[in-house]
This record gives structure tokens, sequence and C-alpha cells, in this order.
């Protein structure tokens, strides 16, 4: 089975699901040595619920892969059922204590999606002010969230039904153009009802965009992410030109570009180009949350030598340690000690083998593979 065929197919059927259409000629094409292929690509990109529902809806015979997809169905069910009573009893958490905040991303376009099921997700992310967070821990607690580990923008809790809320008490992505916007976000938030507050338009076009493109440069932000892109064109009414200013300011005006591009050349059926599919199979390869070879591609694409990103991934600049260590802000003449402590975490946490793969995967990695890095990141203007 030839992958890009199956490749093909599977953007049909997501632009057939997102415009709510049936589609008998491509349905009746489905073989089942075909459906098996277009099945294992959709799973990489969690979204094998979205084949389940075009199969069904149009009446293709699915064979052996009749108990996946059933699964599939009823795991969408499921998955949306728990996202959403987390997410309200969060928000009735906040709204109870007071907490000023502000939903983000997932939990904002999902209704806007043919179905709320469509649009998966495993977390829930809000945003509230870092002062509010000690009380927001404690409203949420009282309702049976359990705390998890704080991050350097964000602290971790898991409600009672086991889903992930990442409260948010800032929204930057440690890099510095984009940073330099993000910071800015409550200047564009209004009240929406009650303790909960909106972003406007604009910002949330941009952060959407911000977003994906830290993603995309750490590997790989998959196909969920031109989804987005066109659901917010085509439902939301809210094309990214309409955060133009914000793109150009923050540097991802082009990223923000080609990807909208992109989105209409697969569910808009625009015509592509082999710029388009240079950058499909990007998302491709990354899957749902970016891959190691994406992410070392990446790395490599602007800089040369193996030996020379080994020194840099032992070495992490201060702003990527300040990530993983947060206690790194308070004391940074103390970067040395916390390269000896993540060597230590590396060795006696189970991490080498990973940092052996992604060694061998920088010593393997083509320069063909790279120059399409390049190519991509010219256009791209990352």
């Amino acid at each position: 089975m030839h992958e890009r065929e199956a490749q093909k197919i599977l953007i049909k059927i997501l632009c057939a699901e997102l415009n709510g259409r049936e589609d008998s000629g491509l349905a009746s094409g489905l073989t089942p040595e075909l459906l098996e292929a277009v099945y294992r690509l959709a799973k990489a990109q969690d979204l094998a619920h979205v084949v389940s529902d075009f199969v069904y809806r149009n009446g293709v015979e699915s064979g052996a892969l009749d108990d996946k997809l059933q699964k599939e169905a009823f795991l969408s069910v499921y998955r949306r059922e728990q996202l959403r009573y987390a997410f309200d009893e969060a928000c009735a958490a906040l709204d109870t204590a007071s907490v000023v905040y502000l939903p983000l991303k997932g939990s904002v376009i999902r209704p806007y999606y043919p179905s709320e099921g469509m649009r998966t997700s495993c977390d829930v992310d809000i945003l509230i002010h870092e002062e509010d967070m000690d009380t927001a821990i404690g409203a949420l607690k009282a309702r049976g969230f359990e705390r998890g580990e704080r991050s350097y923008h964000e602290v971790s809790l898991y409600s009672p039904n086991g889903v992930h809320l990442e409260l948010h008490f800032s929204i930057r992505e440690n890099t510095q153009a984009l940073d330099a916007v993000l910071e800015d976000v409550w200047q564009y938030a209004a009240v929406d009802k009650g303790c909960r507050y909106a972003l406007s338009r604009d910002f949330f076009v941009f952060h959407m965009y911000a977003h994906m493109a830290y993603h995309f440069l750490a590997g790989g932000c998959g196909l969920r992410a031109l989804m987005d892109i066109w659901v917010m064109e085509n439902r939301m009414e809210a094309p990214y030109s309409l955060a133009e200013d914000l793109l150009k300011e923050s540097g991802i005006h082009a990223f923000a570009k080609e990807m909208s591009r992109l989105s209409h050349v697969c569910f808009s059926e625009q015509e592509d180009d082999a710029f388009s599919e240079l950058l499909l199979q990007y998302l491709y390869r990354g899957g749902v949350y970016g891959s190691r070879e994406n992410n070392v591609a990446v790395d490599q694409s602007g800089r040369r030598g193996t030996f020379s990103y080994i020194i840099r991934r032992l070495f992490l600049p201060y702003r990527a340690m300040a990530m993983i260590y947060p206690s790194l802000k308070k004391a940074p003449v103390l970067l040395p000690v916390f390269w000896v402590v993540r060597w230590g975490d590396a060795l006696f946490k189970g991490k080498s083998k990973s940092m052996a793969r992604e060694i061998a995967c920088a010593s393997n990695l083509s320069e063909e593979r790279i120059q399409e890095i390049r190519i991509l990141r010219s256009r791209l203007e990352i």
C-alpha cells in the first residue's frame, strides 16, 4: 500500500467530515487494505474517531477493523463527556472562589466543530492571574481535583475523573518574539460571564497560531492544527488576517499565512503545490504531538555537525534550563550546577536511553531531510 495514497484519502475523509457531507465515491473505493492504512495514519494523529464516523455514516464495509472503529466511536463520546465535566467543574470551582479565569484553545474552539467529539484533546487549559493561584488550587481541591507538578507556566491538576487540567499563570512559549506579545494576554480579555473572561477574536487567533508555531519547531503540530485553522476561518469567521498586526509583531505572519493556505488546500480543496506537499509531509511525520526526528531536523537545519548538536543538548541555554528547573530563575548563576542535576536525572531517572536515541537520530539524519526543513523554515520565516 502506497502511503501517499492513504494520506490523500485521510485528508479527503477529514474534508468530508468538516464540511458535513457524505462522499459515496470515496466510500466505495475504500478497500479493507486501504482502510487499514488510513486507520493507522489517523490513529497516529488522534483522528481515528473521525475515520470511524465517516465509515459508519457512509456505510463502508469495515471488516476486521469493525471492532476497533466501534471502540474509537465510543471512546470519542467518552472523552468528550469527560472533558466537558472536568471543564464545567473547574469553572464552577473558580466562580465560587471569585477567581478571574480565561479558557484557552480547545475548550473555546470545540463547540464550533460539526460535533464537539471531533475535536479531541488530552487536557483542559485555563489561564488565571498568578497571584490567584493558591486560592484557585484550594477551590479546585475542594471539588476533588488533585494537584500535580508546577512547570514554568502552569500547575497541573487532575479532576476526579482523571482529566488533566493545565492551570496557567502564563501563556509564554519560551520564545522571545512570541512572548513579547503573549505576555499582554490580559489586555485582550474581557468579561464573558461571572468570573469567566474571553479573549478578543484577534488575540485568540494569534494565540492559536503562536502555540502551533512553538510546537511546529519542537517537532510538529499535527493535522488537528490544520483542522483548527479551518474551523476558525470557516465556522468562527476568524481568519489569520484578523490578527495580522499581532502575527507580524511576533514574527509568525508568514507561518500563519502558509498554514492557513494549507488548511484550505486540504479542507476546501484548493490547488496544492510542491511546498504544500512538503509542509504536509512534515505534519504527517510529526504525528499529533511532534516527533524526535522532526525536532532534531529543525535543530540541525540551522547548524552543522552531530558533535555540536551533542554539546548543545548537554549544555542547554539558560532559558531552556529554566523551563525544566523553574527554581533556577532565583539564582541564574547556578546554571552549571543545574546542568549536572540534569545529567544526573538522565542517568538515574530512566532518561539516558531517550537521550541516546536522540543522538543516534542526529547522527543518522540525511542531508536531504535537513535541506527539506531549511526550505520549510525559509518560506515560513521561522
